[in-house]
């Protein structure tokens, strides 16, 4: 079942979105909070499966996009979840999926994996890194995209907000 994340953004809120400085965003749900560094000129949008932050683009290019969600955890291993979503969800929605390479990584003290890679869309290529983790019983799977010739730029800053991660249980 997915989890509904709610964005409370109040004066602090858009302080956060307009501020000159990277600032805390807390996003709060009936059972978690999370909360993430948001980097100078980006923005952050909710809506009730997924919180983005979209990062400042190139002009004439599609803006760099992180998408977060959380989902209550299977009873699979976070490989088995990884190979889900690479070679289900993403291999069969994404037109020319390739995955390019993977690894582990830390994020707020959990082990998560990471793949890195590509696919195109309306013809435009397409680079992505995808993380995944578990937290108190729930898969976080955070998908991170640009377009291909930004990517190399944008990695750098899409792993700063996602190790910037902090997940606490209401």
């Amino acid at each position: 079942m997915t989890k509904q994340l709610f964005l409370f953004i109040g004066f602090f809120g858009l302080f956060t979105i307009h501020g000159q400085c990277q600032k805390r965003v807390f996003i709060e749900d009936p059972e978690l909070t999370f909360s993430y560094n948001l980097p100078k000129g980006a923005i952050n949008q909710d809506d009730p499966f997924y919180h983005f932050i979209i990062l400042p683009s190139v002009p004439e290019r599609t803006a760099p996009v992180v998408q977060l969600t959380y989902y209550e955890a299977f009873n699979i291993s976070l490989a088995d979840y990884m190979d889900g979503v690479i070679n289900g969800k993403l291999a069969t929605s994404l037109t020319d999926f390739k995955k390019i390479s993977s690894g582990t990584d830390f994020v707020d003290t959990n082990r998560a994996s990471w793949a890195k890679y590509s696919f195109s869309e309306e013809g435009i290529a397409k680079c992505g890194l995808l993380y995944s983790f578990e937290r108190f019983n729930q898969y976080f799977e955070i998908l991170a995209t640009s377009e291909c010739p930004d990517f190399a730029g944008n990695e750098a800053t899409f792993r700063k907000i996602i190790r910037s991660l902090e997940i606490r249980k209401n």
